[in-house]
């Protein structure tokens, strides 16, 4: 016999699994959903080191001159190695009255240039200098310095950004819709699997060797001074759009096991700490960023860098047997057992009673069976009863018997209901069969057009949606220029901004419910604004690392809230496609961003992308404080 009235998954997850929803299973699917994300962080900051300018970086010059009679070329060399402290390539003798030679201290005499003929031919700078008349030190520390991606080659850099976050962005909108069809659990587990595949194989024998590293090999064999390849050609040749293509699909799987990790970890989760579990599910995102730095120092190359994040992303499909398939997702698709299952695993690592038996309807209904919660039916039958009843077919014993073993039910028809929990609350329709991902797609579409014909939920939309935009592009911004913008140590200017995510986290647990989540984003997109401003004026030194870190801080802690806040402003009906145009407005920003980065203006105005950054978090601010009045 069953009840009246159909229940809702929060009902069950609460009434008898765990505190309020809460406890150790759940725990383990956060955790587990916490490492996914961290490895998505991996996956997402190594372009940090692996694409690192060469030129960019502390210390002296990453490259010496292909022939020590090319007096051009140690000239400049010269003059950045005295400009570092250091001592020169070549030491040289001042020349006779009268001569136009100079002999080195060697007692090698090579030609000396005049002064005319110095201020024609001596370069500026390193770009000025012809990829045959230099060599990289170590080609192998950044794929930068092995394909030559510099001066004006290193707009191809910048691209495997873009593309990463394209394919990011594809991964989101695809992904979402094959997690609702084939499941959150096995979405995650092929997409962890396709990701360390695809991952390896941008940094396996597969990649030839880029001409700086080419060319590096040669003057190590033949003696520097032997060596007329220097840097080689630029680009890379194939190798490079190898990695390219590559890279741009990590950048869709690695959209696809986020996802599948995050609504597999929240969705076994009550309603009361469901918000405080995604939050802390996407804290896991910053210790992904202090691994990295770990890893970093540890694989100085490029390559072997590469091939510990997908050694890493490999490591989530271990995880992935522990916890069982969403039973919210089993109940929508007629999988009533199979989500009974899932929640007697809940209950056994939770160390509470079973939850009731459950009965799918072919209307998709979902109903607890009377009866059916009494521990007599729990243990078998006792001493000296028969156990015909365990072989009784509508016996409870022969039915949770056949929870594990049984096979998959064939779905119901394509019915979509509505639920109220006890506490009164609108819980979410149950939709069975493949019904549920057309009835997501057909709603979304419905949503959008209500929401772009009104002209108050049109306002709301676009200024949401350039919220995240803006949000996005300041917290990738002040990331990714750490290694170009920023002066001093990178692993040191990375790790330093991924701390300071951390207090904007635990700042808004702690204070998001007191002050409101329109106060939090706006206090956080103000903080951000102000302090890329100040970036952008500063020269350098410890004070433009101390904004940088206030400026992720602000980003962090607003990004945190901001789809939150986004789902508030809108009522139930055009919240889901509100909410996707919203998130897909943030993935823009990723991908605008190194474009933002590569257009800056050489010279004095180089860190211009800081003061644009500035200029659009203010903006978004004032866009704030006009819908809260409205």
């Amino acid at each position: 016999m069953k009840d009246d009235q159909p229940i809702s998954v929060d009902d069950i997850l609460c009434s008898h699994l765990g505190w309020r929803g809460f406890g150790p299973a759940q725990a383990l699917a956060m955790l587990i959903g916490g490492f996914v994300y961290m490895t998505s962080s991996l996956l997402m900051f190594q372009m940090t080191f692996t694409y690192a300018d060469p030129l960019a970086m502390s210390g002296p010059p990453p490259w010496h001159c292909t022939n020590p009679t090319d007096s051009a070329c140690v000239s400049l060399l010269d003059q950045q190695l005295i400009g570092h402290g250091n001592q020169p390539s070549i030491g040289w003798e001042a020349a006779a009255p009268g001569s136009t030679t100079a002999g080195r201290l060697d007692s090698t005499v090579y030609p000396y240039p005049t002064k005319g003929t110095f201020e024609q031919h001596m370069p500026h700078s390193f770009c000025d200098l012809e990829p045959s008349q230099y060599v990289w030190n170590d080609p192998w520390l950044s794929l930068n310095s092995e394909y030559n991606l510099v001066c004006d080659q290193a707009w191809k850099a910048s691209l495997l950004d873009t593309l990463f976050f394209a394919g990011f962005m594809l991964g989101n909108g695809v992904f979402g819709s094959v997690a609702d069809r084939h499941g959150r659990r096995a979405t995650l587990a092929v997409c962890a699997a396709a990701t360390a595949i695809v991952t390896a194989l941008s940094a396996s024998p597969l990649l030839p060797p880029g001409p700086g590293a080419r060319a590096a090999a040669a003057a190590g064999a033949t003696g520097a001074g032997a060596s007329r390849s220097g840097g080689g050609g630029s680009g890379g040749g194939g190798g490079y759009w190898l990695h390219l293509v590559l890279r741009c699909m990590s950048g869709t799987l690695c959209a696809g096991q986020a996802l599948g990790g995050y609504v597999l970890a929240t969705e076994m989760v009550g309603p009361t700490w469901r918000g405080a579990a995604g939050l802390l599910t996407q804290s896991f995102f910053i210790f992904g960023e202090f691994l990295l730095v770990a890893l970093s120092l540890a694989f100085p190359s490029w390559r072997r860098l590469t091939l510990s994040v997908a050694a890493f992303c490999s490591s989530a499909l271990l995880l992935v047997p522990l916890v069982p398939e969403s039973p919210r997702w089993l109940l929508l698709h007629g999988k009533p057992d199979k989500a009974r299952a899932a929640l007697l695993w809940v209950a056994r690592v939770n160390r509470v009673h079973p939850p009731p038996l459950l009965e799918c309807t072919s209307c998709g209904e979902v109903y607890v069976m009377q009866g059916c919660n009494d521990p007599r039916n729990r243990g078998g039958p006792n001493p000296g009863e028969s156990n015909a009843a365990a072989d009784d077919p509508e016996s409870p014993a022969y039915r949770e018997a056949m929870l594990i073993s049984s096979p998959a039910e064939v779905p119901p028809a394509d019915v979509e209901y509505d639920s109220v929990n006890e506490g009164g609350e609108e819980t979410e329709p149950l939709v069975s069969g493949h019904g549920a991902a057309a009835a997501a797609s057909n709603g979304n579409a419905t949503g959008l057009r209500t929401a772009l014909v009104h002209p108050a939920t049109r306002r709301l939309l676009l200024s949401s949606c350039f919220v995240l935009f803006t949000l996005s592009v300041s917290y990738y911004g002040v990331t990714l220029a750490l290694g170009s913008l920023v002066e001093g140590s990178l692993h040191l200017n990375f790790f330093l901004t991924a701390a300071a995510e951390l207090p904007g986290y635990l700042l808004l647990a702690a204070t998001t419910d007191r002050i409101g989540r329109r106060t939090a984003i706006t206090c956080g997109t103000a903080l951000a604004g102000l302090a890329c401003i100040a970036c952008a004026f500063t020269s350098g030194g410890p004070m433009q690392v101390a904004l940088a870190m206030v400026g992720k801080l602000g980003c962090s802690g607003a990004w945190a809230v901001g789809l939150t806040f986004a789902a508030e402003l809108f009522p139930t009906c055009l919240r889901s496609a509100a909410l996707s145009v919203a998130s897909q407005s943030g993935d823009l920003g990723g991908l605008v961003t190194p474009i933002l980065l590569m257009l800056r203006p050489p010279g004095r105005f180089e860190r211009l992308p800081f003061a644009v950054m500035g200029l659009m978090s203010l903006a978004a601010m004032a866009l704030l404080a006009k819908v809260r009045a409205n």
